[in-house]
């Protein structure tokens, strides 16, 4: 994948996608793999927003029974199945796990009445799926049962446990990303750091973008026959200099996850609810049950989400301390045992969602949008040629890409759609990752081989091949920037060659999980930025330039020792 701004300002394409989140990478790889000459551009790097704040759960939509929305469940299981078929690697089934209380509609009869009706809906839920990855049926457990996986449970009234099976992301910021990587092997051009400013009209008829590379600050056309904005909380942005335009009512809610530093419960996602959500005091004194999951994440505990309103700039969005503080405060009030502070908290991830419409306008904790909705502007604003798609689900995005571009289609008299992922798996995996890193007997590693193949193929799948040929050049290239994540210095290599990382948080938090799960030692970074300033040319300035913009991302724990030393020391 490489960053070729020249054809991106001199090819004319079918379909330009404006933003790199999940759902603009969904997009590309849907719209290049029916034969659509597609580009997309993203003003940032691939997934670093909105679509970096994700609870890993890659779901079924079973939450969706209760209001009866089979349409709903339908969309996410076939997204989930879509995830798990192109990146076997990177999502993995996961049993999860509700307490059962009583005998109502959220008791054990009903609980199991609608496990039966999920299984029958997702019927096809294991369709071309490799045997790793087939997700068992679920089932009701009893309350001996359930207590031995959950003992610090509220025993009063508890009749069971209701146990499913949905997909587990190890790394969402590489699942993005992987949509990317297709898209440009089947010829897609896909570039980071390029903002799209302002649409291009022709006698009335639009034509494209006009954008600007934020590394060269050079501007130039983008001519395409569509543009579909899938920018995010900037959807807006591309409309503010356009005349007659007419702006999306949109209002935003702040979604918050949260890393604890140890398990919480076993190898089980455990949904808790009992917390209540605050609410303003010009709202009602009513306040509202939540359910939180609790998710078994890379040796450590994922919970969330936290939903809170938001009403300021977009550019100035910033997650506060006291937001961090009030999340673990209700998790508290739901799983007293847990015992939770500042001190358990490693990192955390955010990000701006579109509100739910109806909500009480005085609520701070309200819910985002549900559903995907994509909007044809040509109605709207007489402009031919504009869709947008807003959404907040990261599983159902495949879905949404599938139909944006099948509007293209009926628009545009064009492409079949394409009816099943024909994408090859390679056979390049864990156990022939294993005997190449054996074979090259790497003497500096000082680390199991098993424990790398793992890492390597969870991350990268059947591309750990090209990490495998940097450490065949140069034995150098095994060299452990960091043992816990193991990440190689071939790693850093291939991102910036191969993955188009040009800044230190690209490689930090989306190329590698150096940076994902804690604050990584300041040796760790600086033996990073060293290795990409050598492939980059940066000079000392710009080194530590890079390091503070990752150390910044931390500070909302800034006051946290050891862990966030790093901050205070290189102030």
């Amino acid at each position: 994948m490489k960053r070729n701004l020249g054809r991106l300002a001199d090819e004319p394409f079918d379909i330009l996608v404006v933003g790199g989140g999940i759902h603009g990478a969904a997009i590309v790889r849907e719209a290049v793999a029916r034969g659509y000459k597609t580009a997309l551009i993203e003003q940032g790097d691939f997934g670093q927003a909105t679509s970096a704040n994700s609870l890993k759960i890659i779901h079924g939509g079973l939450r969706y029974l209760q209001q009866g929305d089979f349409k709903r469940m339908r969309q996410s299981i076939k997204a989930r199945r879509m995830f798990m078929q192109r990146a076997p690697h990177l999502v993995h089934p996961c049993p999860f796990l509700i307490p059962i209380y009583g005998h109502g509609l959220r008791g054990k009869e009903a609980m199991t009445t609608g496990l039966v009706i999920n299984d029958l809906l997702s019927w096809d839920r294991n369709r071309s799926l490799t045997p790793d990855n087939l997700l068992p049926s679920g089932k009701v457990i009893s309350r001996e049962e359930c207590l031995e996986i959950l003992p610090h449970l509220a025993k009063k009234g508890l009749t069971g446990g209701a146990v499913w099976y949905d997909g587990l992301a190890a790394n969402t910021e590489r699942l993005t990303l992987e949509f990317v990587l297709i898209a440009s092997e089947l010829d897609a051009v896909v570039i980071n750091y390029v903002q799209a400013k302002t649409l291009v009209f022709q006698k009335g008829t639009l034509i494209g973008v006009e954008a600007q590379d934020r590394i060269t600050k050079t501007r130039f056309t983008i001519r395409s026959r569509w543009v579909i904005n899938a920018a995010g909380p900037w959807l807006n942005s591309l409309l503010e200099d356009t005349p007659d335009a007419v702006p999306l009512p949109i209002r935003w809610t702040q979604g918050i996850n949260l890393i604890i530093n140890r398990p919480l419960f076993s190898a089980y996602g455990i949904g808790l609810g009992g917390g209540k959500a605050l609410t303003s005091s010009r709202s009602s004194s009513k306040k509202k049950e939540r359910l939180f999951f609790f998710v078994p994440w890379q040796g450590r505990t994922m919970v969330g989400t936290a939903y809170k309103r938001y009403e300021g700039d977009l550019g100035e969005y910033r997650l506060k301390s006291e937001d961090i503080q009030e999340f673990l405060d209700e998790l508290n009030s739901i799983y007293p045992p847990g015992r939770l502070t500042l001190e358990d908290v490693s990192f955390f991830h955010f990000g701006l969602l579109p509100l739910s419409e109806g909500q009480d306008p005085v609520d701070l904790h309200t819910e985002p949008d549900r559903h995907f909705r994509l909007i044809d502007h040509e109605p709207l604003m007489k402009m031919k040629g504009l869709l947008s798609v807003k959404s907040t689900k990261y599983t159902t995005a495949p879905v949404a890409a599938q139909k944006i571009v099948d509007l293209v289609a009926a628009k545009g008299k064009g492409p079949l759609p394409e009816q099943e992922d024909s994408k090859k798996l390679s056979s390049y995996d864990e156990t022939s990752l294993l005997n190449d890193l054996i074979k090259i007997n790497q003497a500096k590693i000082h680390q199991d081989q098993g424990q790398i193949a793992r890492h390597l193929h969870q991350n990268y799948g059947s591309k750990s091949k090209s990490i495998i040929t940097y450490l065949k050049k140069d034995l150098e290239m095994g060299r452990l920037i960091s043992t816990d994540p193991p990440i190689m210095a071939a790693e850093i290599v291939h991102g910036v060659k191969e993955e188009m990382a040009l800044k230190l948080s690209d490689v930090v938090f989306r190329r590698t999980d150096l940076g994902q799960y804690r604050c990584p030692s300041l040796e760790s970074l600086q033996a990073t930025s060293r290795i990409m300033a050598r492939e980059l040319g940066w000079n000392e300035s710009r080194i530590q330039e890079e390091l503070q913009e990752v150390l910044a991302v931390y500070r909302p724990l800034s006051n946290r020792t050891p862990l966030f030393a790093n901050i205070k020391k290189n102030e």
